[in-house]
């Protein structure tokens, strides 16, 4: 009886795993069935610490990054001077696998956008986006991480690597997700005009994340 419940819960957990990486066609993720919730838990949820009120986001944006199923990963609150950013947990670095932190900025006084105030689908994809950061750190060594946080303090530098960035959410199938977070923050907000001349400057704008999909751009 375990074994066909591990049969049937492995074999619904691959449907919806392509059913899922299939949506990078579809725009909008809606909000998931408790079922749909408790098989993305237990198929990407291993080695991850996150707050309750974005599993759900966070846990769909992971099913687009199989390669980080076994990664350690914490998704916290903290200050930050940006939404939100992912960085490896320094003491891991001289580890065989290492940990990440996600931060969320949680600070009302920030003056850009919260993600307690981004749309869902929006919510996805900057969640991706950081996930995408991980995928990045993972393919270098301590030398070439220690020469990105380096390389990181530099505008042209910072902006060549979040354009590959945004590159690797859309190649995962979040474009849809990552285009209305664009769209949202540079378009839409009611954040400070520094922050979206600071989003326009260094992130993609949704119009090249839509020629990056082979979408129209004017929609």
């Amino acid at each position: 009886m375990i074994r066909l419940h591990k049969c049937l819960v492995l074999l619904i957990s691959l449907f919806l795993f392509a059913s899922l990486s299939a949506q990078s066609k579809i725009r909008t993720y809606e909000r998931l069935n408790p079922d749909s919730v408790e098989i993305l838990r237990e198929t990407y949820g291993k080695h991850k610490t996150y707050p309750k009120e974005f599993e759900e986001q966070f846990l769909i944006a992971l099913s687009h990054y199989p390669q980080l199923r076994d990664v350690k990963v914490n998704l916290l609150f903290d200050k930050e001077k940006t939404t939100m950013s992912a960085r490896p947990d320094i003491g891991s670095l001289f580890c065989r696998k290492r940990v990440y932190s996600i931060r969320i900025n949680d600070s009302e006084s920030f003056d850009g956008i919260l993600l307690k105030d981004i749309p869902f689908n929006a919510q996805i994809g900057v969640i991706g986006h950081e996930l995408a950061h991980l995928v990045d750190y993972e393919q270098k060594n301590f030398f070439r991480i220690i020469g990105t946080g380096i390389g990181y303090l530099n505008p042209r530098y910072k902006r060549k690597l979040e354009h590959k960035i945004d590159g690797v959410t859309i190649q995962h199938g979040l474009g849809w997700q990552l285009y209305d977070w664009a769209r949202y923050s540079m378009d839409e907000t009611y954040s400070t005009p520094k922050y979206v001349r600071f989003k326009k400057k260094i992130y993609m704008g949704p119009d090249k994340i839509l020629t990056l999909m082979g979408s129209p751009v004017n929609l």
